[in-house]
């Protein structure tokens, strides 16, 4: 491809984006009435930028989530005040088309020109990442890193100076400040390397050049080990959620719903640190450190794993093909229910899905391994992330920082098969499409199994329910902290935002989808916030009939009967929820007393 016609298939990949991006924030703006409201991780985040911008550099306690995020867009939030949101949104796009051109940049240096042109047009348009740089839980700036490492690694390979192979470990550092699986990449890379290396001394030159690289990753976390040190007095790399987060992804309850969950502790972000702690020191017997807390959760998900490995082994492989597929499985935010949302992202979202990029990626892959082995940090990072999260669950923005180097073996993959078709060899054409059937079957098979109604694979979820009964939620719970602080404008405006998500959330799930005992909770507050505890106590039974056993909603069923003037009864069920774990369970009872 010429130079004039690559660069400007590039400037018009950004041009292209840029329109995009401020497309599809119009289109949310308008129809989400949640758009203004960051919801859950969101909020947990910015809350944490400005208190970092408020001067807090250091905070108390470990970091439980991670803290890249936070600490990247504390400047911004500090300049941004009240409009910190949409400030942050601003960056994030922009981070976005930043990233289509270090995209581009690195697939001509490991690729070619023509893989390059069409890797940019996919990473202008990727309505995954279109949606999650509105969403503030750091996903676009993990992509950006990832993607600005390998440009830093390609312009290395096309002229070795320290500067670069520093500059790319330090951007993967950061990195697993946001994700922390991605520190297995750069232990990868001295494959790579030692390709690399003088020929007469491949041992020394391959170990000089991978502790060049190494240096660079750890400059980044020594600032997070030190403040760890300084702060908890132990060492701690990065985050301690580990041990929790294993479990949620790995016990009898997530096998049986298909998601994050656990029957121990509520999955909900705002209690998750204090809640798992709480359990596991009362499992334990004795106080723990947040490190011997994540130890805890570690162990005791190995136990699930061990007294049933088969089911285990088989969420094991549906998590794997999770990683494969085309949903976006939501945490804080659903791009599912941002395409109901969007008409840009409903469009794009047809051609433009992960299962279908997934067998291009596949092929793209094996030309590397076969013939392009200068691109091998691309199908390296591939494999990095889809082992990681086979351990957890692809969700979107665990998922959206591997496309710098997905999408470039999509756009070689392509390519490749063209090349073949042109050249009308039988052989060439015939493995590569077997390859591609292959890939395809993975990237669809979870699909296939809910499909057939196979249990092999346990329920498929349904995203779009489960996060509007998330929004409705937390709505309400948002609702009544405004009530709390006097703010009725801001009351009102939860409970409508609350109500809407709720009614949606009952028409779009099925009778009994795992989702509706959240909306039923929602319904609740709502009602409590409104004063009608008999429709509280009538929603709470309903939530209770789908979850039965969940210690928030036992607590909230014995404060709503103690509202009701019903002592005994709140009393019997205060003892309830505090068998169950809800620490609410053991204040009521005091107060009854």
């Amino acid at each position: 491809m010429r130079t004039r016609r690559y660069l400007a298939l590039v400037a018009g990949a950004v041009a292209l984006g840029a329109v995009l991006r401020v497309a599809v924030h119009l289109q949310l703006a308008a129809s989400d009435p949640t758009f203004d409201e960051p919801m859950l991780d969101g909020r947990i985040f910015l809350e944490w930028s400005a208190r970092i911008a408020g001067g807090d550099l250091l905070g108390e306690g470990p970091f439980f989530f991670n803290p890249l995020f936070p600490y990247a867009f504390a400047p911004v939030v500090a300049a941004a005040g009240d409009r910190a949101l949409g400030a942050v949104r601003l960056l994030q796009g922009t981070l976005g088309i930043a990233t289509v051109l270090l995209v581009a940049s690195a697939t001509r240096r490991l690729l070619g020109r023509r893989e390059a042109a069409a890797a940019a047009l996919l990473a202008s348009a990727w309505p995954a990442t279109l949606f999650l740089e509105e969403v503030p839980v750091g996903a676009a700036l993990g992509v950006f890193l990832n993607a600005l490492a390998l440009d830093l690694l390609a312009r290395w390979r096309a002229r070795p100076t320290p500067g670069r192979l520093l500059g790319a470990g330090a951007a993967l550092g950061f990195g697993v400040l946001g994700r922390p699986n991605v520190a297995l990449f750069p232990l990868l890379l001295p494959v790579w390397l030692r390709r690399l290396a003088p020929a007469g001394a491949r041992g020394r030159g391959t170990a000089r050049l991978a502790g060049l690289l190494l240096a660079g990753v750890g400059l980044p976390l020594l600032l997070s080990l030190g403040r760890n040190l300084a702060v908890l007095g132990e060492p701690v790399l990065a985050t301690t959620n580990m041990g929790v987060n294993l479990h949620l992804c790995n016990n009898p309850l997530a096998w049986e719903t298909g998601r994050m969950d656990s029957g121990r502790i509520p999955f909900n972000p705002f209690l998750l640190e204090e809640a798992s702690a709480a359990a596991a020191e009362a499992g334990a017997g004795r106080p723990l450190s947040p490190t011997g807390v994540s130890a805890w959760w570690t162990r005791l998900a190995l136990e699930d794993c061990r007294e049933d490995p088969g089911r285990a082994a088989r969420f094991l492989a549906r998590k794997a093909l999770y990683f494969c597929g085309s949903a976006e499985l939501p945490a804080s935010d659903s791009f599912a229910q941002a395409r109901r949302d969007s008409t840009l992202l409903r469009l794009l979202s047809g051609p433009l899905a992960f299962g279908l990029a997934f067998p291009l990626a596949a092929l793209g892959a094996a030309a590397v391994f076969r013939r392009r082995r200068r691109a091998l940090p691309l199908p390296l990072l591939v494999l990095v992330y889809a082992a990681g999260l086979t351990l957890f669950i692809p969700l979107s923005h665990y998922r959206a920082p591997v496309l710098p180097a997905l999408l470039p073996l999509a756009a070689a993959g392509g390519v490749d098969l063209w090349d073949a078709l042109r050249g009308r060899r039988r052989a060439r054409v015939g493995w590569r499409v077997a390859l591609l059937a292959g890939a395809a079957l993975l990237s669809h098979g979870n699909a296939l199994a809910a499909s057939a109604r196979a249990d092999a694979l346990g329920p498929f979820p349904e995203p779009a329910s489960w996060m509007l009964a998330n929004r409705s939620h937390t709505l309400a719970g948002r609702a009544a902290e405004r009530e709390a602080a006097g703010d009725r404008e801001g009351r009102d405006r939860a409970l409508r935002a609350a109500a809407v998500e709720a009614r949606r959330a009952l028409a779009e799930s099925p009778p009994r989808d795992n989702a509706r005992w959240l909306v039923f909770a929602a319904l609740a507050r709502i009602a409590r916030i409104g004063g009608d505890f008999e429709e509280e106590a009538r929603r709470l039974d309903e939530a209770l009939a789908l979850r039965p056993g969940q210690p928030e909603l036992l607590a909230d069923r014995a404060l709503n009967l103690l509202r009701r003037g019903r002592q005994e009864e709140a009393a019997a069920a205060a003892r309830e929820a505090a068998r169950a774990g809800a620490a609410l369970g053991e204040e009521l009872l005091g107060l009854i007393r």
